[in-house]
């Protein structure tokens, strides 16, 4: 399962550039496939984490059903890529929230229902980031995801 930038183009949520693709969940572990990755970094001169795992120290931001939302990318032989879900993705923006997410966040343009599934989870991050969720909530509070 892609997160971060890569999923929201893939998904043709937005349009930037990206320079990895952020994987949160993997079967086999990332790990394991790390000879086959670096190959292919080498044949198309990627940079060598241009498909790494960091994201998955995110993945207690998502909904426990964030499975049920998972848009298929692709499948490529054995490999089936999936990607978050939008609203799961815009909930992970706004966790962040960085500059770049909150550009991309801009872009996005989330609907009031996505802006509601939002302000759903800030209770449940409260619980472990109380301050990245005031955060969330302030930055919500100024309008539709910001454009306000």
């Amino acid at each position: 399962m892609i997160v971060g930038g890569a999923a929201g183009i893939l998904c043709r949520w937005m349009e930037r550039a990206t320079v990895d693709v952020d994987v949160a969940v993997s079967d086999p572990r990332l790990a394991v496939l790390w000879p086959m990755i670096e190959a292919v970094a080498d044949e198309l001169d990627l940079p060598p984490r241009w498909l790494n795992d960091g994201a998955k120290a995110f993945a207690g931001v998502l909904p426990p059903d964030y499975g049920t939302r998972l848009v298929p990318v692709g499948t490529f032989g054995r490999l089936v890529v999936q990607a978050i879900g939008r609203s799961d993705f815009i909930v992970m923006k706004l966790f962040a929230m960085r500059a770049e997410d909150v550009d991309d966040l801009r872009t996005l343009r989330p609907t009031p229902a996505e802006i509601a599934f939002a302000r759903a989870q800030l209770p449940r991050i409260a619980a472990f980031d109380p301050a990245r969720a005031h955060l969330m909530e302030l930055y919500l509070a100024q309008g539709d995801g910001g454009e306000a």
